[in-house]
């Protein structure tokens, strides 16, 4: 009786694609880290190979060059912030508009708690019109934030040119100490990593956003 021999032609292969997989990452996780530091212009892919520590040549064979790399660091980004965000308001939908709006702010604190290199990024392209900065606006800002919009617009009844303020308030005060680590330790004596702090910042930035404050008298009454 004969045996067929079992090929190992679909283990070579699903070894290769996890190879290329893993190698597909650390790249991905050395281009966020470059361009969030140093921004896009100072990055070159010889930096980013270095850091991720490839062979030379890998992130063009993967990715095509430092544009296509940047806009898959911005699909990653992006991505994992809307699925994060969705499963969060699918848990919200039977709470009240103010209710909802808090659970919306307290959400995205922590995303930028776990996520500061999202922040990071957007701060090297908010600030010049270029192919990078429209490229986020189109396929990613512009969509993510109506809903906000309508949430702030509905329960502290903000118009349009109101709610420009108030978002760069939301995006501000939500993500910005996280970015800041040495110096908040420096200032303030507190590490804005601990579960502690993060559960606290979100909070008081969904208080302050939504102005649930409470007044001297309740306090005094508690």
């Amino acid at each position: 009786m004969s045996v067929t021999p079992i090929s190992s032609q679909p283990v070579k292969k699903r070894k290769t694609q996890e190879r290329a997989e893993a190698t597909k990452k650390k790249l991905l996780d050395a281009a966020l880290k470059e361009f969030a530091d140093r921004g896009y212009e100072a990055v070159t892919v010889r930096d980013i190979e270095a850091l991720a520590d490839v062979q030379r040549g890998l992130l063009g064979y993967h990715f095509g060059g430092k544009e296509n790399i940047w806009k898959a660091v911005i699909s990653r980004m992006t991505t994992g912030y809307l699925e994060y965000r969705k499963v969060r308001l699918d848990v919200a939908q039977d709470l009240s508009v103010h209710e909802r709006l808090a659970f919306r702010i307290r959400a995205f604190v922590r995303y930028s708690a776990e996520h500061p290199e999202l922040h990071q990024l957007m701060m090297q392209e908010g600030n010049r019109d270029t192919w990078r900065l429209r490229h986020l606006v189109d396929t990613f800002l512009r969509d993510s934030s109506p809903d906000l919009r309508q949430l702030a617009k509905t329960d502290l009844s903000l118009s349009d040119e109101d709610f420009a303020h108030w978002y760069y308030l939301y995006l501000g005060a939500g993500a910005l100490v996280f970015s800041l680590t040495s110096e908040a330790k420096h200032l303030f004596g507190v590490d804005v990593t601990k579960e502690e702090f993060i559960a606290r910042h979100a909070n008081f930035v969904a208080d302050f956003l939504t102005g649930s404050f409470p007044s001297p008298k309740e306090e005094a009454a508690e």
